[in-house]
């Protein structure tokens, strides 16, 4: 053996396996994977890293930021979509386009492999999330959203008119718009509300919880579109409906049941509890949210039965609070719906029993 070979070989010796286990030829789709991890968890990617014992710096090796990633997503693959799972899981393969000899591939085959296994996986999963949305509308869409408000609609500021009471308590307007007459007893379909501030700003802005529907439509489109779906309703569901009623759990801010507008809805709401602080049957509702989410159901299901759950007021309760609401709802109740119109922009702690709650529901056809 000449002493060319000879030195080869030493050197061949002198690598560990380890380095080569923990390297990946393109750092960039490793990042790719800390920022999908990063989105989908609603979180900063530090967090999760500290979650695993680990600390990220801006000096990070290559090498120490793969393996961070690989650990970051170990932990928490569970909780993806399979497309998502599936497209980070690509990221993160340091073989990504090889072939079975381990040579990195050419320019089109990478592209190619990174288009099948990564971004059309990510297509899919918004075109099934977001099926009323093209693809290719969404820049377009994206320009008319406020991310920072988690994609509402842009909206320019307009100066709030508030009510105070002697209570502090907003008060609905009696100027409640009926948009189904029949005879004086017709259901409510909108009511115009009004809060003070700090009340239901309060419960909508908070860091944790926020409903999704503080901003108002038309007035004229809001009636027509309740005409078209109460006369459809009056013809075709109305006897069907009667017989076997459907359940209808709100989890809201509760309900101001002595409202005059609520005379034709009381014999309507079968239940109500509240899960704030320590009155179970205090359910009066000082921000005006639940009551108008109930009147809109009030006016669209007329045939339904309503429960009332309260679990927010100008502080919202905990997820894991709001997962015993809905595990109580479903075994005290069996609700065909529940409706919850707020979200999380973080998962917080108690989140996981608020997933398991909701599969819980759904396993028992809610």
């Amino acid at each position: 053996m000449d002493s060319n070979n000879k030195l080869d070989d030493e050197e061949d010796d002198q690598i560990d396996p380890d380095d080569e286990l923990f390297y990946h030829p393109y750092p960039c789709l490793v990042n790719l994977a800390l920022i999908l991890i990063e989105l989908h968890q609603a979180r900063p990617v530090q967090s999760i890293a500290e979650e695993n014992n680990l600390i990220m710096s801006e000096d990070m090796t290559n090498e120490e930021r793969f393996l961070m990633a690989v650990k970051n997503f170990a932990s928490r693959q569970q909780d993806f979509e399979d497309q998502t799972r599936m497209a980070i899981d690509a990221c993160l393969d340091p073989g990504i386009g090889g072939d079975i000899d381990d040579d990195q591939p050419d320019e089109d085959t990478l592209r190619t492999t990174v288009y099948q296994g990564i971004v059309r996986r990510l297509e899919d999963e918004l075109e099934q999330g977001h099926s009323h949305i093209p693809i290719e509308g969404l820049d377009t869409l994206a320009q008319t959203l406020d991310f920072a408000r988690f994609g509402r609609p842009i909206k320019p500021e307009k100066p709030q008119s508030s009510m105070q009471t002697p209570a502090g308590r907003g008060s609905i307007s009696s100027a409640s718009k009926r948009i189904r007459d029949d005879g004086g007893g017709g259901a409510l379909c909108r009511l115009d509300y009004t809060s003070p501030a700090g009340s239901f700003s309060a419960v909508s802005d908070h860091s944790r919880l926020s409903f999704f529907d503080d901003q108002k439509g038309s007035e004229d489109i809001t009636t027509t579109k309740y005409q078209g779906v109460i006369g459809v309703y009056d013809r075709y569901a109305s006897d069907i409906a009667e017989e076997s009623r459907v359940k209808i759990v709100i989890l809201d801010t509760g309900i101001d049941q002595d409202h005059l507008d609520f005379d034709s809805c009381e014999v309507r709401i079968k239940a109500s509890v509240s899960y704030v602080g320590n009155k179970r049957k205090d359910v009066h509702d000082t921000s005006g949210h639940g009551t108008h989410v109930t009147s809109l159901l009030c006016g669209y299901a007329p045939d339904a039965d309503i429960y009332i759950v309260k679990i927010a007021e100008y502080d919202p309760v905990s997820s894991s609070i709001i997962a015993k609401a809905i595990n109580d709802s479903v075994k005290d109740w069996q609700p065909h719906i529940i409706t919850m119109s707020f979200g999380w922009p973080a998962r917080d702690n108690g989140y996981e029993s608020l997933e398991k709650a909701i599969k819980n529901a759904q396993f028992n056809d809610v």
